[in-house]
């Protein structure tokens, strides 16, 4: 399992006011991950920093448990592998997901392979100006990052 954690590491530093942390793991993460994280991200954070585990919500498996993090008084919710991205009103979220890493020739073939789809599709359509892409978060990082570079550039 690949994480950003550079990125989430540098995102808590830069702002000052984040001393207390909620991090919540989505299904996949919740039985064999959770330890493993937290003592990692103990090592890279402030030691006057509070992270706090929530367990699972009072809503969907999805969502992030604002309820228990205002309990705790937190002032940001770090939410670890999937999630319905819905926006809590009071407590920020910051979206942990994990990397799927692909290599050149992987996102080669598949590009190959969508667009011969693509247009065989479309042969007969005249004006087509945009293509609405649906993905997984996982694939946002490593393939949809590489696909737009390799197609614009």
């Amino acid at each position: 399992m690949s994480f950003d954690l550079d990125s989430l590491i540098n995102f808590i530093k830069d702002k000052e006011n984040i001393k207390i942390i909620s991090l919540q793991f989505s299904p996949e993460f919740q039985k064999n991950f959770q330890e493993d994280f937290y003592e990692k991200i103990k090592l890279l954070l402030p030691n006057n920093t509070r992270i706090y585990i929530i367990g699972d919500t009072s809503y969907s498996q999805c969502c992030c448990d604002e309820t228990t993090a205002m309990h705790l008084n937190t002032d940001i919710i770090i939410r670890i592998g999937s999630g319905c991205f819905t926006q809590n009103k009071k407590i920020p979220i910051y979206y942990l997901i994990e990397n799927i890493y692909f290599s050149e020739e992987q996102i080669s073939q598949f590009k190959s392979v969508f667009f011969k789809k693509l247009e065989s599709k479309l042969k007969n359509e005249k004006n087509v100006e945009n293509i609405l892409f649906f993905y997984n978060e996982k694939f946002q990082k490593n393939l949809i990052f590489k696909i737009k570079k390799r197609f614009y550039s």
